[in-house]
């Protein structure tokens, strides 16, 4: 999928690969192959995943769900390595950048856990 397509299913559907407000930690994780930094509010009121290019706001109950979806296409400017790395996790291709095929990435943790 190109950066064009990708953005423009964003903003026909109200949809980021399939995920729209609402849904899960779950559902966003199945998602979303990508490295994200998780940061909590506090005492748990709230979670925010980034993953570079998006970012979630997650509310809590019996599960997180999702309250707030948003893209940061500005970061594309400073970080050169982000769209080389979102086509080869999400297969998401910018100018330049061809899609890449679609595959699993360890988190951080996972990648801490091998050593």
């Amino acid at each position: 999928m190109t950066a064009v397509e990708f953005l423009a299913s964003l903003v026909t559907t109200g949809e980021l690969h399939g995920l729209r407000i609402g849904a899960t930690l779950d559902e966003v994780d199945r998602a979303f192959r990508h490295p994200f930094v998780d940061v909590v509010g506090d005492e748990g009121q709230w979670l925010r995943r980034d993953y570079g290019l998006v970012e979630f706001a997650f509310n809590p109950g019996p599960e997180w769900v999702m309250a707030t979806a948003s893209v940061q296409l500005h970061r594309l400017a400073s970080d050169d390595g982000l769209a080389r790395a979102w086509a080869r996790s999400m297969g998401v291709g910018f100018p330049g950048t061809p899609p890449g095929r679609r595959r699993a990435t360890r988190s951080p943790v996972q990648e801490a856990s091998r050593s």
